[in-house]
């Protein structure tokens, strides 16, 4: 079954005054004729004895969405400008830097992304299963993987 899915942009503010939050959303038409085709694995799905996911784990997928969505072959996983905007104390940010790394290890599995990338502290190489949350505290640059015989064609 095919469908068709668009990530609206969601700005999230409260009131003055009030205790609650507005959303913002907008729309974009553009996103309907994207012409860089994606694919994801079902990033909301938890596991059926605990399937409420984390603020943090939301805003991670979220996150992986925006950057695995976007049509450079280079993916740029800004890590501790994440953390930074998010005002994310040290204690959660291990927390983090792993749902940023569980993600990644699943990317691979699905086969979106190489098996080696580089860190963006000094630009070194390191491979997947080599991620940890010390070394990639700055982020991590991974490759988008391309499946010729999935990539969706226009006809003249």
């Amino acid at each position: 079954m095919d469908s068709l899915a668009g990530i609206p942009r969601v700005t999230l503010f409260k009131q003055p005054g009030s205790k609650y939050l507005v959303a913002r959303i907008v729309l974009i038409d553009d996103l309907f004729h994207y012409q860089y085709p994606f694919r994801l694995p079902d990033l909301f799905e938890k596991d059926l004895t605990d399937p409420k996911l984390t603020k943090y784990e939301n805003l991670v997928r979220v996150e992986c969405i925006k950057t695995l969505s976007s049509k450079e072959v280079e993916k740029h996983f800004y890590i501790r400008e994440f953390i930074t905007t998010y005002k994310i104390s040290n204690q959660t940010a291990k927390e983090v830097k792993q749902i940023f790394i569980d993600l990644i290890h699943l990317f691979h599995q699905y086969q979106l992304i190489e098996e080696e990338g580089l860190l963006m502290s000094n630009r070194s190489p390191i491979t997947i299963s080599k991620l940890t949350t010390s070394n990639i505290s700055d982020g991590v640059i991974l490759y988008e993987r391309f499946h010729t015989d999935s990539l969706l064609f226009n006809k003249v």
